[in-house]
């Protein structure tokens, strides 16, 4: 097990002793961060969003259209919240699908790494990620 702590615009990593893994210093403040399951790792900064490895290496950089306000992460699917849309990745930094509802704010409650609810001000709505992993 690992434990991911984010700054303002760094990041650290330590095991379950409480050692340092990794850190890492971003180029830009870091609006949201998760931990996978399996110890690699997802931040959302102002234009994109970075996916590192088990080491705190870079392994994916993706274009980020809107302001990322949220990641929940279930073992190894990350959904990153943008105002009304939710987009689903693996830890790889693969889609796994996105959704929307119509609001101001959306939560993500996963079921399982497959399965989440998505609820906005308005409505609530099961999502299923596709089965790619």
């Amino acid at each position: 097990q690992k434990f991911l702590f984010a700054g303002e615009s760094e990041a650290f990593c330590y095991d379950h002793q409480l050692e340092l893994s990794w850190s890492k210093q971003f180029e830009n403040d870091l609006l949201a961060a998760g931990l996978f399951d399996n110890g690699k790792s997802v931040f959302a900064m102002e234009n994109s969003l970075v996916f590192l490895n088990e080491k705190g290496m870079e392994a994916k950089r993706l274009p980020a259209d809107t302001r990322a306000d949220g990641i929940v992460i279930c073992q190894n699917t990350a959904a990153v919240i943008s105002g009304n849309e939710t987009v689903f990745y693996d830890s790889a930094g693969n889609t796994l699908g996105k959704t929307s509802l119509p609001g101001l704010s959306l939560k993500v409650h996963f079921v399982d790494e497959k399965k989440a609810f998505i609820v906005s001000e308005h409505e609530a709505i099961l999502h299923e990620t596709s089965s790619k992993h």
